[in-house]
């Protein structure tokens, strides 16, 4: 009973305690001890009190840990830790064990904060083995999760030194005395639910004794003077979406996890090209996070992982076969969330659920305008929200000049979602949700340049998913919220290559009865528009039909203008009708002046331009091009420019002015790419792989043609609709010269990545 004598237990309670250990009743107890059963249980409640327990396994577990710690340290026949033995190989985490390791030496409290089942008390276990030899009376573990109240956090500690309490000393000031003098590593683990007395133990004990050092993990910091927090990630994730190099696959942290524990319950598996896509999506679906993983892992045995894959939609039903031996937190991945949510504040936890409205990132603002309510005030919002990332609950992302944005894990997400379904919150915060959003793609400021402009854009690409997402919800709930944002919407997919995505909205759209005409006009022009570029000719004749039979529908002469524009383009560069194409386009000019739209001015002086090209006057299409440049450069409009730039490129190309039309197309792509313009990014590669090779440098120049098919495909736009009609002209008389050398650097430029590639057009590889 050595084990237990410095507790506060009288002497029969730790004789009952030590049969609790051993599993015996309350009955069996009686019959040992030649006792009343009644007064067994209540010696049992006596402990109970006096520990801070509510169940005999509480009391087993405590027992046998104490037995398992040992001698006193600094003893001759003492041990220096008792940091257990894992059973189980630790994979990956090699940043994170340097980084803590050096820490250390430097540092004498590192807190490790992260995510439930992020791996903190492992990876902490795995620091402190290595960094035993440092310290000379050892290092120790002290679990803190056991034990509910603050208070007997010191006593915690001092159980596992066998520090003795003195009389009429608290335990806090006999814990300090006896570490005053020694060299010792402490890993406090699990210090979110006590972080209070836990704080003021740590900074009791770092004050009074030089010779300490803690390593806590916790899910947040315990902010006391001196604390070096590091934040642990889930581990490396493969990208699904990408192509499976088996190699690379094979080195991913979340990959080996998964493969080690998988081979503990069946030693004949393999990672192979039959189940690596399947691996790499689950690790990843899983967000890297080890207990995920391990639990995944488990099921190995009875189930493909192309089988677990498709069953994580219920990840929180299927991931329960955790160790027996471990916490009880850690056998279920919904116990181990459960934990972080049950420590939570109310407004933490309404917050919370709230968030998972959001279908990916999200800003400050946004969270205030769509969280808030009678319950939850905007204004508290932002400390709340730094208290969900302080708990690793929510992760904050930022960029240099750019918001914050915050973001969960998708396996938080899941299941915050599913604490808003069950208060009945999710109507009300999805619609809010929409209404957000329908403000944001409608937002145009009164100069007109906001909409298809850079700062535009990039609002609308950081909250793609979730604009999306609100599409989802009215078009099962409100057939106008989905009209309003889809409408303006198609702005962004024209510029951005979401070419089938975009059709498929507005049609969605569509087809719901609606009496906002003006709405579905700009819907019937978009879906003209991107069928275009889709070079889906027979659908783009449908559409263009359609805004003829609607001119005069609504009193709107700059929308009307618009689709004149829309329909110039089938024409010009649907049919190839350039003359039919420049008549509508003139139209459409004409229009814009009236209308003072000096923006659509811009973009239908563009596209007379291009026609202009192909109808052999390059003078007159200079003129367009050059107003139309200037109009975009006073509104500070980048489409217009980059547009502008890569037509007179093929002017000075065709002119024969090659180093000017190089220096032109260059700047379309850098201002393409920075405003996410990506068919004039495809089109100006395309004119310059033809001005590369008449400039005589024919291998830079068929790697760069073979590169911009790749190019097409990434930005949703059918070649033939483009300059790419001039392709033969310019690349076979270049293939005929090179002979056989020719095919292998076009297919070497098709196999580029987009990146790579517009990164050797610009020089910097």
């Amino acid at each position: 009973m050595g084990g237990i004598l410095e507790h506060g237990l009288t002497r029969r309670e730790k004789e009952v305690a030590l049969l609790v250990r051993d599993g015996l009743t309350d009955r069996d107890i009686a019959e040992r001890l030649f006792i009343t059963r009644r007064t067994a249980e209540w010696h049992l409640k006596q402990i109970f009190n006096k520990l801070g327990f509510n169940s005999r396994a509480q009391v087993a577990a405590w027992v046998a840990h104490l037995q398992a710690i040992g001698g006193k340290p600094g003893s001759p026949d003492a041990r220096r830790h008792n940091l257990p033995l894992q059973l189980t190989t630790f994979v990956g985490r090699s940043r994170d064990l340097d980084g803590l390791e050096r820490l250390l030496t430097v540092n004498r409290l590192v807190t490790l904060t992260g995510v439930a089942g992020g791996g903190k008390t492992r990876l902490a276990i795995e620091v402190a083995t290595r960094a035993l030899a440092a310290y000379s009376d050892g290092a120790w573990l002290v679990e803190l999760a056991p034990f509910r109240e603050g208070r007997l956090v010191p006593r915690a500690i001092a159980s596992v030194l066998r520090v003795q309490e003195r009389p009429r000393q608290p335990i806090e000031e006999s814990l300090v005395d006896h570490l005053r003098n020694t060299r010792m590593l402490f890993v406090l683990d699990n210090c979110e639910h006590v972080i209070e007395d836990c704080a003021r133990l740590v900074d009791s004990i770092l004050s009074s004794c030089v010779g300490i050092t803690v390593l806590a993990t916790s899910r947040e910091p315990l902010r006391v003077s001196g604390e070096v927090v590091w934040r642990l990630n889930p581990l490396q994730v493969p990208n699904p979406e990408g192509p499976i190099d088996m190699n690379e696959l094979a080195q991913c942290e979340a990959v080996q996890l998964f493969v080690n524990r998988a081979k503990l319950v069946a030693p004949d598996f393999e990672l192979s090209s039959d189940n690596g896509m399947q691996v790499a999506g689950l690790c990843s679906s899983l967000d890297g996070l080890p207990l995920a993983i391990e639990l995944a892992a488990a099921r190995v045995g009875l189930m493909a992982p192309d089988q677990i894959l498709n069953r994580l939609k219920d990840r929180f039903g299927l991931l329960t076969s955790g160790s027996r031996s471990g916490p009880a937190r850690h056998r279920t991945l919904q116990a181990a969330i459960d934990w972080s949510h049950e420590l939570l504040s109310t407004d933490e936890r309404v917050l919370f659920r709230r968030s998972s409205v959001f279908a990916d990132s999200f800003n400050l603002e946004t969270a205030e305008r769509v969280c808030n309510g009678d319950d939850l005030q905007p204004a508290s919002v932002a400390d709340l929200l730094a208290s969900l990332v302080d708990k690793s609950l929510v992760i904050a992302t930022g960029h240099a000049q750019r918001p914050v944005r915050f973001r969960m894990l998708e396996t938080l997400h899941q299941y915050a979602s599913a604490r808003l379904r069950e208060t009945g919150e999710e109507k009300m915060c999805k619609g809010r949700h929409a209404e957000h959003f329908i403000e944001l793609v409608e937002t145009e400021n009164p100069a007109e340049t906001v909409r298809r402009s850079a700062s535009w854009r990039i609002l609308i690409a950081d909250d793609y998913s979730n604009i999306i997402a609100a599409m989802a919800w009215a078009a099962a709930a409100d057939t106008e919220s989905l009209l309003r944002l889809v409408a303006p919407m198609g702005a962004y997919w024209v510029s951005s290559g979401y070419t089938g995505e975009g059709i498929q909205w507005i049609s969605t759209a569509l087809a719901r009865p609606s009496r906002n005409s003006r709405a579905r006009l700009m819907c019937q022009m978009y879906a003209a528009w991107l069928s275009w570029l889709g070079g889906d000719m027979p659908a783009a004749h449908s559409w263009a039909e359609g805004l003829e039979a609607a001119q005069g529908v609504v009193d709107d002469r700059r929308l009307e203008s618009r689709a004149m524009h829309v329909r110039g383009l089938v024409a010009s560069f649907g049919d190839g009708d350039y003359a039919a194409g420049a008549e509508l386009f003139n139209q459409a000019l004409a229009m814009a002046r009236e209308a003072g739209d000096r923006q659509g001015m811009a973009e239908t002086l563009d596209t007379l331009g291009a026609t202009t090209i192909f109808m052999g006057d390059l003078t007159t299409a200079r003129r367009y091009l050059e107003e139309g440049l200037a109009l975009s450069l006073s509104l500070g409009y980048d489409n217009g420019i980059s547009l502008a730039q890569c037509f007179l490129g093929g002017v000075d190309f065709l002119e024969g002015s090659l180093q000017v039309a190089e220096q032109r197309l260059l700047d379309a792509i850098r201002l393409g790419l920075a405003s996410h313009y990506r068919w004039v990014v495809a089109t100006s590669l395309d004119i310059l792989s033809w001005v590369i090779i008449r400039q005589g440098d024919e291998r830079r120049g068929l790697l760069l043609a073979g590169a911009t098919e790749s190019a097409y495909r990434w930005a949703q736009v059918d070649p033939s609709i483009t300059f790419r009609r001039l392709y033969e002209a310019n690349v076979l008389p270049a293939i005929d010269r090179l002979g056989p050398n020719a095919a292998p650097l076009l297919e070497e430029g098709r196999l580029m990545a987009v990146d790579a590639a517009l990164d050797f057009a610009l020089g910097r590889i």
